[in-house]
C-alpha cells in the first residue's frame, strides 16, 4: 500500500515539475520583461543558501524529491505508530 502510494505521489510531483518547467520557458520566452522562474525551476535563488550544493536547475528535483519523500514519512510516523499500537 505504501508502495503504491509512494509510486502515485513520484508520479504527480514529477508531471507538476515537467508542467512548470515548461510553463516558465513559454513565459521566458514569449516576454522579455518578465523573468519566469517559479518553484526556482529555471535558476537558483542569489545568495548563500543550501541550493549552491545542488546540481544545476531543474535536475535538483532528483535531490529534493527524495528528501520531501522522507520527510513527509518522519512526519507521518508518529501517527502510523500511534494507529498501529495504540488504538483498540
Amino acid at each position: 500500500m505504501i508502495i503504491t502510494f509512494v509510486k502515485s505521489l513520484i508520479v504527480f510531483l514529477v508531471t507538476l515539475y515537467n508542467r512548470e518547467f515548461f510553463i516558465n520557458i513559454l513565459i521566458n520566452y514569449s516576454s522579455n520583461d518578465i523573468v519566469a522562474n517559479y518553484m526556482y525551476l529555471i535558476e537558483f535563488p542569489l545568495g548563500e543558501n543550501l541550493t549552491r550544493f545542488m546540481p544545476d536547475p531543474p535536475f535538483h528535483l532528483f535531490v529534493f524529491l527524495p528528501i520531501a519523500i522522507l520527510l513527509f514519512f518522519i512526519t507521518y510516523l508518529p501517527f502510523y505508530l500511534k494507529d498501529r499500537f495504540f488504538s483498540q
